[in-house]
């Protein structure tokens, strides 16, 4: 996912050089296209995990790799949402909500951290909304950059991060054969890895434990202390999501749901009520109709 995190790729070693109980997980997205075998996938991983939304978009290959990925038995699922600068992150969050519905049991919610913003408030403005509406905790993805406070300029500078972040799980990118030197639970360690019925290259991740422990670990229901947004500042219950590109239906988002308004005449009423409109991209759109209601 973080090419800017880099350190070299001579990574291959890193399978067998170091003993003790361990395994490895892809990640997807649309990047590596709808080739994706999860049959074979899942005969080899028992753990992946797969971009669920960049910013308000949708991956266009999330709901195909999330069925895809239960039909075959996968053992854990990890959803990871980018979060982008430039766009509020209550709506984001809000739209991840949206996207996701239902939580399975053997699935868990990523925050990913990349973008040049204030990753801490929008830690703290993600986590709170994101883990209220499935009680369970999240996990943070970013950059060893981003998580170190072993020396300076990091001690400092990467505090506030590390306060939001907390206890949670952190699933933590250094493409390196040297470990992260900040706290991890999970180290992303490799972009270039092939194979596992995967096409092309992607990214890889190691979990020193057992299966088990990482279930108790990423799958874990202890409740999390989230900052209470104030009343007076939180975000709308209800989207109107419309496709940019041409006068079409309404997606409407709330608590129960996602929605296709069918006729134009309940638009205004919504929007009077304090609905908020969105517009969205093509592939964005036409990905959220096909789950809505």
């Amino acid at each position: 996912m973080c090419s800017s995190f880099v350190d070299n790729d001579d990574t291959a070693w890193i399978r067998d050089a170091l003993g003790g109980e361990m395994f490895y997980f892809p990640d997807v997205s649309k990047w590596q296209g709808d080739g994706v075998d999860w049959k074979t996938l899942t005969s080899q991983r028992d753990v992946a995990c797969i971009r669920a939304m960049y910013g308000t978009g949708v991956d266009v290959d999330f709901v195909r790799n999330r069925t895809a990925a239960h039909a075959n038995g996968i053992g854990v699922l990890g959803m990871y949402h980018y979060v982008v600068k430039g766009t509020d992150v209550a709506t984001q969050a809000r739209a991840y909500l949206n996207a996701i519905g239902t939580l399975a049991p053997n699935e868990f919610d990523i925050l990913d951290l990349e973008d040049d913003m204030d990753l801490a408030s929008a830690a703290t403005t993600w986590f709170g909304i994101v883990e209220a509406a499935h009680k369970r905790q999240a996990t943070c993805y970013s950059g060893d950059q981003h998580l170190r406070t072993d020396v300076a300029p990091y001690t400092t500078q990467n505090a506030a991060l590390v306060a939001a972040v907390g206890t949670r799980p952190r699933w933590v990118a250094r493409y390196s054969v040297s470990k992260p030197f900040s706290t991890y639970d999970a180290w992303q360690y490799s972009e270039t890895d092939t194979g596992e019925g995967i096409p092309g290259q992607h990214d890889d991740s190691r979990y020193e434990g057992t299966l088990d422990q990482f279930k108790a670990r990423f799958l874990g229901t202890t409740p999390v202390q989230t900052a209470t947004p104030d009343p007076e500042e939180e975000d709308p219950m209800l989207y109107l999501f419309i496709r940019a590109s041409a006068s079409d239906l309404y997606l409407l988002s709330c608590p129960g749901g996602l929605f296709i308004v069918r006729h134009s005449t309940s638009v205004s009423p919504l929007l009077a009520g304090g609905a908020k409109k969105i517009p969205l991209d093509d592939d964005t759109y036409n990905a959220m109709k096909a789950q809505a209601k």
